[in-house]
Parts: C-alpha cells; sequence; structure tokens
C-alpha cells in the first residue's frame, strides 16, 4: 500500500511547484493479483492495473473499462513518483510512500 506524501504542478514559469499532500491524501493498494484501489476520506477508484518495467508504464483500467496510462519516474523499496505528462512535459507528479 502507498500514500500520497507531495503533489507538484507546473507553474506559468515552467517549474515544477511542489507541496505536501492534500488534507485527505490519496492512498493506492496494488495487489499482486494485478487490482488496484484508490481510496482518500472515501473510495476513489478501482479495477486492474499492470506495469511495464521496461518502459516504466502503469496502466490502470478501472472497473468502468476507462483506461489511465501514468509514466513511472521513481518506483523503489520506499517510494513511487507517478508522473502525468501532456506532450512529453510533466505537468503534475504525485509522490508516494510504501505503508
Amino acid at each position: 500500500m502507498w500514500i500520497e506524501i507531495s503533489d507538484c504542478i507546473r507553474d506559468n514559469s515552467g517549474a515544477l511547484i511542489c507541496g505536501d499532500a492534500p488534507k485527505f491524501p490519496l492512498r493506492l493498494t496494488l495487489s499482486e493479483n494485478g487490482e488496484y484501489s484508490f481510496f482518500n476520506d472515501v473510495p476513489a477508484g478501482h479495477g486492474i492495473y499492470q506495469y511495464n518495467y521496461s518502459n516504466k508504464q502503469l496502466i490502470f483500467e478501472s472497473s468502468g473499462g476507462n483506461v489511465d496510462i501514468r509514466m513511472v519516474s521513481l518506483l523503489d523499496d520506499d517510494y513511487l513518483i507517478i508522473d502525468y505528462s501532456l506532450n512529453g512535459v510533466v505537468e503534475y507528479r504525485q509522490k508516494f510512500l510504501r505503508y
């Protein structure tokens, strides 16, 4: 299980500005059987996921069939950093701590 510890967003100058996690940080569970769930103060989504180690893509398919592909800039025993990009530029980043 992972808990969100910070968020970063690109400002108008192009810098990525980071701050603390929101009041209700996102919790992410990635099960060994390929299922995921998001939870903040209420359930925030679930479905199946795949992680492609070669291109560092984390692919979420919600229970409703929506597919969301995110880039992983860091994954180790302690941290997971997910990037949300637009045209190859990171616009938003979430940093998670394993707990």
